[in-house]
């Protein structure tokens, strides 16, 4: 399942909803009275919900204004030189990922525009997966991270 947060058209308020074929299923318009945004629906556990809302797009993407999923994320940790090709583009000699952090005001929404600094002569090429965690985790098994994954495959 596909989420987003965006501008509603008609309202012009800030809402989120299921990313669909043909367009957006408005969430927010249903459950925003339980779920505020996106990391509220998460840490309650909401996604089955979600996925149950059946019927036609409520917007055609190019009439809504994207945000970025999570808007003020509590972290953002990312990992980088995490595959060989890249530290041999770089020659990097340490047989290890980089760790780097990003800030929420760094974020661009799908659509948006993009500022390049002007020192630069082009952007970076490579693409990103993002992995929201929408509960307390600390020493998670395997096997307990994973446990959706019999149920739902969306999650895995």
């Amino acid at each position: 399942m596909k989420l987003a947060s965006f501008i509603n058209p008609e309202t012009r308020q800030k809402t989120y909803g299921r990313i669909d074929a043909d367009g957006i299923i408005d969430l927010g318009r249903r459950f925003s009275d339980t779920y505020a945004d996106i990391p509220a629906a998460l840490r309650a556990g909401a996604l089955k919900q979600f996925e149950a809302v059946q019927g036609a797009p409520d917007f055609r993407f190019e009439q809504v204004t994207f945000l970025p999923v999570i808007e003020q994320p509590g972290k953002i940790l990312c990992v980088g030189m995490n595959y060989m090709e890249k530290r041999i583009e770089f020659q990097q000699t340490v047989d290890a990922p980089t760790l780097f952090i990003r800030f929420a005001d760094t974020l661009s929404a799908h659509r948006q525009p993009l500022m390049k600094p002007e020192s630069s002569n082009e952007f970076d090429y490579e693409g990103e997966l993002a992995v929201v965690i929408g509960q307390h985790a600390d020493n998670v098994s395997c096997e307990a991270a994973l446990a959706d994954c019999s149920t739902n495959a969306a999650f895995c």
